[in-house]
């Protein structure tokens, strides 16, 4: 099994936020109940490739911010391509597997929290 490092660089995010592991911690748990994702999926299902361009740049920003590095890059990737009018479905599977991942991330990077 891959460890949460893959997906998420706990010494860059904290350095982002000056070292403080309580808001990291709870901003770790802010982004397992974000809802960009749902609305990405929502988006793609009914054509509307603005709207998920739109929710995957909320995405990339958000795991930019959390050095979620794997769903950062996928998301841009996808970002870029809906832009471009590409429904890429390949490109959605990354952000998808990488979002599965990340989100099982979590848990062990909050215990190096402690």
């Amino acid at each position: 099994m891959a460890s949460y490092s893959d997906y998420i660089n706990l010494e860059e995010g904290l350095g982002r936020i000056g070292g403080n592991k309580k808001i990291f911690g709870t901003l770790l748990d802010s982004f397992a109940r974000n809802k960009s994702y749902d609305e990405l999926c929502g988006a793609l299902e009914a054509g509307d490739l603005p709207a998920a361009a739109a929710a995957a740049h909320a995405i990339k920003g958000m795991t930019a911010n959390l050095s979620m590095t794997a769903l950062y890059s996928a998301s841009a990737e996808l970002e870029q391509a809906l832009k471009a009018g590409d429904n890429n479905t390949a490109l959605f599977e990354k952000v998808r597997e990488a979002r599965e991942k990340t989100l099982a991330a979590i848990e062990p990077c909050k215990q190096d929290l402690v």
